[in-house]
């Protein structure tokens, strides 16, 4: 379930829809991780990231776009 809804959040390109699913402590977590592999394992284009990127720092999730950035970058 997690991972198709971090597929939808990156394919949609909503902040707000972003906001709403980051919003639930309850999910965040496995959210997250989920977008960690869309983002890594499927062809993803480059305003979908940016959008991702974004709306982690929007919801101050810094500790886990660190993870993020580190895994796009190397």
């Amino acid at each position: 379930m997690f991972k198709q809804l971090a597929n939808y959040l990156t394919k949609r390109k909503d902040k707000d829809a972003w906001t709403k699913a980051l919003k639930d402590s309850n999910i965040r977590m496995q959210l997250v991780e989920q977008v960690n592999s869309v983002l890594l394992n499927e062809y993803i284009e480059d305003d979908e990231i940016t959008i991702t990127i974004t709306s982690f720092m929007d919801n101050h999730i810094f500790a886990e776009l660190s993870d993020l950035l580190e895994k796009l970058i190397f």
